[in-house]
This record gives structure tokens, C-alpha cells and sequence, in this order.
């Protein structure tokens, strides 16, 4: 995906690295976005053809329409695997889970960022670095490497 520039109050707040849609947690859909500073998130309508349309007016207002959940320096890539309730964020060479229902009550303001942080797990650990994660779904089975 290409960068993006965001530009958050008339200074040059980070470039888009990772986005992802998290479809129907707990009834609603939320848009997840991976940015140099942080990792935000926004609830979005229902209708996919209405959060479609919608995605641009979202990321041109960033700052009023997303609720940053992380401070994490330049996360490379990010997965939400609601069948296990881990959201997995790959940074600094390193793989951490995060409990997924607690990344959508600190969007919606009902848990602290602080909390979100003291949840996390690292994943690979002793292993060396890790230099890419990627997960699907094969026969109903959720993977990841």
C-alpha cells in the first residue's frame, strides 16, 4: 500500500502504513489504521457501501475521526483475528498480540491506552527477529507465520 499523507493541524503528523477493516466486532465495523506515531481506530457505519464512500472524508479528517488505541513507532503490518480475540501488530523487528475486544474499548473510550499496553504480549520471543507476519484461512483453520 502506498503512503499517505496525513496533515493534523497544519503540521505533518505521520504516513499511512497499514489499514485494515475489522467487520462486524461485537455487532460493528471499525476501520483500523497503522500510522508512524500510533495505531488508530474508527467505528464505521454498517453498510459497507456507505464506510466504502466514506474512507476518504475519514482519512482526510483524521484527527476528529479516529481515537488513537497505540503509541507504537512505525508498525509494519497489523491483523485482527476475532476467532481467537488477538489483534497481532508487527513493529521493531517483533510480533505482540493484544486482547482485540480490549483494542475496541479503548477506541470507544471505555478502556485506557495505558491498560491496552500493559495487556500486550510479545510473540516469538527467543526466536530472533521477526520479519514479517501473515495470516488467512484455510479450511475454516486460522494460520499465521
Amino acid at each position: 500500500m502506498p503512503s499517505v499523507s496525513l496533515n493534523f493541524e497544519g503540521r505533518l503528523a505521520s504516513l499511512l502504513s497499514s489499514l485494515m477493516q475489522l467487520s462486524a466486532f461485537q455487532g460493528t465495523n471499525y476501520l483500523v489504521i497503522g500510522c508512524t506515531n500510533g495505531i488508530y481506530v474508527r467505528d464505521l457505519v454498517n453498510d459497507s457501501r456507505e464506510s466504502s464512500r466514506l474512507l476518504p472524508v475519514l482519512i482526510v479528517n483524521f484527527p476528529a475521526a479516529f481515537r488513537q488505541v497505540l503509541e507504537i513507532n512505525d508498525p509494519t503490518s497489523i491483523v485482527a483475528v476475532s476467532e481467537f480475540n488477538e489483534f497481532l501488530v508487527h513493529y521493531e523487528s517483533a510480533l505482540y498480540s493484544y486482547p482485540l475486544d480490549l483494542i475496541v474499548r479503548v477506541s470507544r473510550g471505555d478502556a485506557t491506552p495505558e491498560g491496552l499496553d500493559d495487556s500486550k504480549e510479545r510473540l516469538a520471543q527467543g526466536r530472533g527477529d521477526v520479519l514479517f507476519m501473515k495470516v488467512g484461512c484455510i479450511f475454516d483453520e486460522t494460520l499465521s507465520e
